[in-house]
């Protein structure tokens, strides 16, 4: 006779499929199979914790095919049903400040993310270019300063110290956050155009072409959004 397959344990295979495909980028189907295990009665059934990382994950992939409302309701479950997982407040931080413009209440996720979690880069990052965009420049370079204490090669974090130096019209200091953010992530033509506007500010043409040069994509970027230097 076969011996008749524990439902729970195929419910958890479906668990790890979907949370693969979450990570792999394919939300949709991700999505799609989150549903599926959320509406199985078996689901009832597991873990506290193998549930929220339904929700958290869920939650990730519903924000990349734009259901901002369902990914923010998927995050507050995930954290009441692990309070520990500092994750579901990093990423209903990142709904509310980047998707729907509330900083303050983005700010109040962060706080949470922080407190669960003081290491992590991505919270402070994070968190600095929220309080950048509030206005509260002294304090969101405390944060990306932090950052940078603890992955000094966090591309993103160089980037937004990098434009916060240019806004502040620290030209040279946002020159060296983009060239330490380019050599990080040496094809990311953004980061070079922005390091190439930097080293203009300073005074620096000829290094700035150097830089543009280095790379046609950019240039191409360069010359149709700018002209030539």
């Amino acid at each position: 006779m076969f011996k008749k397959r524990d439902p729970k344990q195929s419910l958890m295979e479906k668990l790890a499929k979907a949370s693969s495909l979450t990570v792999r980028g394919n939300h949709q189907k991700a999505v799609s199979l989150f549903d599926e295990i959320l509406s199985n009665p078996v689901s009832a059934g597991l873990d506290d914790k193998d549930l929220a990382l339904c929700y958290l994950n869920r939650g990730y992939s519903l924000r990349r095919t734009g259901n901002i409302k369902t990914a923010l309701e998927d995050q507050f479950r995930a954290a009441q049903l692990n309070p520990s997982n500092f994750k579901s407040h990093l990423n209903a931080g990142l709904i509310y400040a980047q998707d729907l413009n509330m900083y303050e209440e983005g700010l109040v996720e962060f706080d949470k993310a922080y407190e669960l979690n003081p290491t992590s880069v991505d919270v402070l990052s994070s968190r600095g270019l929220t309080k950048l965009l509030m206005g509260r420049v002294e304090e969101a370079k405390a944060d990306m300063l932090a950052a940078l204490a603890i992955m000094p090669d966090h591309s993103d974090t160089l980037c937004n110290l990098g434009n916060m130096y240019y806004q502040e019209e620290q030209f040279e200091e946002a020159a060296e956050a983009f060239q330490k953010a380019l050599h990080s992530s040496p094809n990311d033509i953004e980061i070079r155009c922005n390091l190439t506007m930097a080293l203009l500010k300073s005074g620096c043409r000829n290094a700035a072409i150097n830089v543009l040069n280095q790379d046609k994509k950019a240039k191409s970027l360069w010359q149709k959004t700018w002209g030539d230097i």
